[in-house]
């Protein structure tokens, strides 16, 4: 069975071009806009690991990911910003994210990396050549 993946980002643009990114790559991507909506979700079905933007409307980023720290503390959240911040300043404010994912980034590189956090193997997938 594929990871599971949550991504909450209220920007449609990035977070439609971020869930194509890592179902292309095999895994199964749930994504939603904000934070309430996330909380619904992650009520109703496990997931593996959780990308969640720091600036949304509503409950925003800090806020969700303090809420899932409770509610899910076995959940590995990746959050995602424009604005950068240091593991120390991610410690200081109280946030168990397990990484911080700078924007813009290399979707390659981050598909890579979320492989690499949901701890199961990537299923081999053949380059076709072009004749």
């Amino acid at each position: 069975m594929a990871p599971q993946v949550l991504v909450v980002d209220d920007d449609d643009k990035a977070r439609e071009s971020l869930a194509t990114g890592l179902r292309d790559s095999g895994l199964e991507v749930q994504d939603v806009p904000e934070g309430q909506a996330a909380l619904v979700l992650l009520a109703e079905q496990r997931f593996d690991l959780a990308l969640v933007d720091l600036m949304m409307p509503g409950l925003n980023g800090l806020q969700l990911i303090r809420k899932v720290a409770v509610e899910h503390p076995q959940l590995p959240i990746l959050l995602m910003s424009g604005y950068h911040l240091s593991r120390k300043q991610l410690e200081q404010i109280g946030l168990n994210a397990v990484a911080f994912v700078p924007k813009p980034y290399p979707l390659g590189e981050l598909v890579d990396f979320v492989w690499r956090k949901t701890g199961k193997p990537r299923p081999f997938r053949r380059q076709l050549r072009s004749a």
